[in-house]
């Protein structure tokens, strides 16, 4: 599809997949769009890696804190705060602090350490004691770390090149970008845990990533 030869068919395609990835989930749309613009450039025309996803994400936050100048409708930050009231509004188990949104980009700012928190580091086992969350959380919390410090020592040497490969750029963004918006929008833990879910795919192809060389030199 990346390369210069791709038809305009599935270009067509991919675009109608994005269309109805939009009407479905808008903010899982409006994320993956730049980070697959950076790995179509990363492809196409064999810029490097790194600092395209990096420029990419870049002017992707510029323009989204850019919004906050638009009418109320097209202020992202403030479709973010609306949505996240709409969780609040809600009852769930476990409810995480209210983070102060209100659609500027002082705001998000300010609540971006709180954000990762509830995304990355939550449930945390002081406010989680026993039940199925706890035990969610600790298959959640230590799986996937495991997996990949496993990974990174068995590849040894191979595993900082497959970091920098644009599938893998690519699979890491999505899941950083959607984990935040999962941070600054959903106050429940256990709504926490099972939005991550979805992404749990997407990890553990990063980490096939990283032992496909591994495999491909035990072979040879």
């Amino acid at each position: 599809l990346w390369q210069q030869q791709g038809s305009y068919k599935h270009i067509i395609i991919a675009l109608g997949w994005l269309l109805g990835l939009l009407l479905i989930r808008h903010f899982m749309a409006i994320t993956l769009l730049p980070l697959l613009l950076a790995f179509a450039f990363t492809v196409r025309y064999r810029w490097h890696s790194l600092t395209t996803f990096v420029s990419c994400i870049s002017i992707t936050v510029v323009l989204f804190f850019a919004t906050a100048w638009l009418p109320p409708q097209f202020n992202l930050m403030q479709r973010i705060a609306e949505r996240q009231d709409a969780f609040h509004a809600l009852e769930g188990t476990y409810p995480l602090p209210k983070l102060p949104l209100n659609g500027t980009p002082i705001s998000f700012i300010k609540a971006l350490p709180a954000a990762v928190n509830h995304a990355f580091f939550q449930p945390g086992f002081v406010q989680v004691k026993s039940g199925a969350i706890y035990w969610a959380g600790i298959i959640d919390w230590l799986m996937l770390p495991i997996m990949l410090g496993i990974t990174i020592v068995l590849a040894k040497r191979n595993w900082k090149q497959q970091l920098t490969q644009p599938f893998t750029l690519l699979l890491i963004s999505i899941c950083c970008a959607n984990y935040l918006v999962i941070g600054y929008t959903v106050p429940f833990i256990g709504a926490i845990l099972r939005y991550r879910a979805l992404f749990a795919l997407l990890w553990l192809l990063v980490m096939l990533s990283l032992w496909k060389p591994m495999y491909r030199n035990s072979i040879q």
